[in-house]
């Protein structure tokens, strides 16, 4: 039911004459429901046919982009969700048209675009002091490269490519204002190998077409429920505190780690060993992932499960967790998780040797984030695809903050996964109890109760504490915002 603040501002919006660009920016009654936009184009309400954002970090100021096909609408809002600046422009020509990155600062919003083949870059400026919108083309052309991912730091654009069948790696440093600087990372002299041990570039672990059911690449969110679709790939990519961290599990003894500091250009390359490992065992899945600084390994066979916890700064194991194939997990907080991307069921075992099963026949991967100070590790597999199922996000996506968000709850929503969620403290006792609802539940049992699941212009954002969720409202001509606390 619609209240009596909505119905008034519908009213003034029939009221108001078609000619005048009228917006709104308010707050509903409704508990879950944040704010609203008039996005729309015109008398008709037409779907824009793209949505872009950004959030100044130090004053809470928000930019929103509507792109229609012939104009697109900026709006500029304070952290009071008062408006400050809005304007209307004429849509401008370019051949980038991909979004990797943008920023929000002093009433600028900037956003840097691509091309599909990462030949030409592009940089727009919206100045909402002066309501004006410029382009210019920044000298970088990656077209004989390959494009591992981009990150976004503070105020700067990264930009981490690999020269072709080599173990080369380019950092571009991309400042706010467009200059570039690239820093050279050679790894030529380090050692990496093929599955079946012969010596082989990183360029070729990073495009590997040796597992053809695996996901190549994945880039990991910071401390959200990342789903075992995305934790499951080859070749993980993190950026934290001005590291990027590149993992390789590419065999199942050991996991490939690259840290690179952006600010030098400066990088360690190190192999942490996988608990459990046996050259023996011909039928083995395994994979890792880390947090902070922690490292976790994941090897499973048909005989045991094997999960270990490595401080990566002091290198030293914290914590080994075996099952073997009679035996209970003792150390899960929920029954056996099998999802198929529409309908979870549950599956309560005295033993793991069905689960052990259906994982030696899955992707395994391995999802931990921290919660009221808990962490909650996820183990499981995914079902395999075949290769042309399988997306690569580096090289095509970019790192666009919201895109990667939206990417992440959506996956997490959708997954095809058995798995077992667990709980544990900082020092990995484990802890009895159900694992506490976060954000992305919140959000997904939103969206299935308002039958908002294909929604139109969907986006997501972090919000200080919290993840803002957005879809275009065709009836009312406005675009939606919903708050759900992480």
């Amino acid at each position: 039911m619609l209240n009596k603040h909505y119905l008034s501002t519908k009213m003034r919006i029939i009221l108001s004459s078609i000619f005048i660009v009228f917006s709104i920016f308010g707050s509903l009654a409704q508990e879950d429901v944040w704010c609203y936009i008039n996005a729309r184009s015109g008398e008709k309400y037409k779907t824009p046919n793209e949505v872009l954002q950004a959030v100044d970090n130090t004053s809470g100021n928000l930019s929103f982009i509507f792109k229609h096909r012939k104009l697109t609408k900026y709006f500029l809002f304070n952290n009071n969700k008062e408006i400050i600046s809005e304007f209307v422009a004429q849509n401008l020509t370019k051949k980038a048209t991909l979004p990797v990155a943008g920023f929000c600062a002093q009433n600028k919003h900037v956003v840097f675009l691509k091309n599909f083949n990462n030949s030409i870059f592009d940089r727009v400026e919206i100045d909402y002091d002066t309501q004006t919108v410029g382009i210019q083309t920044i000298g970088l052309d990656l077209k004989k490269e390959y494009l591992i991912e981009t990150f976004q730091e503070g105020s700067t654009l990264y930009l981490l490519s690999i020269k072709k069948n080599t173990s080369v790696l380019k950092l571009h440093e991309i400042a706010l204002d467009g200059s570039v600087n690239e820093k050279l990372i050679d790894l030529s002299s380090e050692r990496f190998e093929k599955f079946n041990g012969l010596e082989t570039t990183l360029h070729y672990l990073i495009t590997s077409k040796e597992h053809p059911s695996k996901k190549a690449s994945s880039r990991i969110n910071f401390n959200i429920p990342n789903s075992i679709e995305t934790t499951s790939a080859i070749n993980k990519i993190y950026c934290k505190d001005g590291v990027i961290t590149v993992t390789n599990d590419n065999v199942s003894s050991k996991t490939n780690i690259i840290q690179i500091d952006i600010k030098n250009g400066n990088y360690k390359y190190f192999q942490v060993p996988k608990q459990g490992f046996t050259k023996e065992e011909l039928r083995s899945e395994s994979n890792s992932f880390i947090l902070d600084n922690l490292y976790f390994s994941f090897y499973v066979t048909l005989d045991k499960l094997v999960f270990a916890v490595y401080d990566l700064e002091k290198e030293t194991i914290i914590k080994v967790f075996e099952v073997k194939d009679e035996e209970e997990i003792s150390f899960k907080n929920t029954p056996v998780i099998i999802a198929d991307g529409k309908i979870e069921r549950n599956k309560n075992r005295k033993n793991s040797n069905s689960f052990l099963r259906q994982l030696t026949n899955s992707n395994v991967g391995i999802s931990a984030y921290k919660k009221d100070d808990l962490i909650i590790i996820t183990l499981g597999g995914a079902l395999k695809e075949n290769g042309a199922a399988i997306a690569i996000i580096g090289g095509v996506v970019g790192g666009l903050a919201a895109v990667l968000i939206l990417e992440s709850f959506e996956a997490y929503i959708s997954s095809k996964s058995t798995r077992v969620d667990c709980l544990f403290d900082y020092n990995f006792n484990h802890i009895d109890g159900d694992i506490p609802i976060n954000g992305f539940d919140k959000l997904k049992a939103f969206i299935k109760s308002q039958n908002l699941i294909n929604a139109p212009l969907q986006s997501m954002f972090e919000y200080r504490d919290n993840y803002i969720w957005g879809s275009f409202n065709k009836k009312r001509g406005l675009y939606e915002l919903y708050k759900f606390e992480k």
